[in-house]
């Protein structure tokens, strides 16, 4: 049931997209023009605010994050499996 739903709910919001580019078009054509204007000062306002570079920062960022957390959670897995061989077995080995 969850996948039909998941599946549902993204059918409808690429439907929503697509229709989203047509919007100003069709504002336009009925003589809107202020709220087209509004539309393409937004879409320039994030643009300016969201590129390329913006998106391999945090890529990056997110990516070193990762390889940090999984080098602590393996160093501290073993640290731990050292430790409790020294304790049960009586000695250490590396």
């Amino acid at each position: 049931m969850k996948k039909r739903v998941r599946k549902i709910l993204g059918i409808v919001f690429c439907v929503l997209i697509c229709f989203s580019a047509f919007i100003p078009a069709a504002f336009a054509a009925n003589e809107e023009q202020e709220v087209v204007s509004a539309v393409s000062n937004i879409m320039s306002d994030i643009g300016q605010v969201i590129n390329i570079a913006t998106i391999g920062k945090v890529l990056g960022i997110v990516m070193l994050s990762v390889v940090g957390l999984f080098l602590f959670w393996w160093a501290a897995r073993k640290v731990v499996g050292l430790l409790r061989k020294a304790f049960t077995g009586g000695k250490m080995s590396v």
